[in-house]
């Protein structure tokens, strides 16, 4: 079985929730070239959209798009970062 690495950086209230409950996975065979992603990210979450990657052992990825996501202000950072909120579907061939 492939195994997927999946990387997704993250920002929260105080009270942070376990990453599995912040960003439950998911992960299906959409057909036989083709597989999808997703996330649900819990309120009050998000991914920032660059830190984003994906990658395959055994196996080699075809190009895939993330879409746009709302931009923010991250003061850590001291620049606007585009985030990904509530839902992110990835489909790579």
């Amino acid at each position: 079985m492939t195994s997927l690495l999946v990387s997704a950086s993250l920002s929260a209230a105080q009270d942070f929730l376990a990453p599995e409950q912040a960003f439950a996975f998911s992960a299906r065979m959409r057909d036989a070239s083709t597989i999808e992603l997703s996330f649900r990210i819990a309120d009050g979450y998000y991914m920032y959209r660059d830190k984003i990657s994906v990658a395959a052992d055994g196996a080699t990825l075809g190009k895939f798009d993330i879409p746009r996501g709302k931009i923010k202000f991250d003061p850590n950072f001291g620049k606007e970062l585009e985030t990904i909120r509530h839902q992110l579907s990835l489909r790579i061939p």
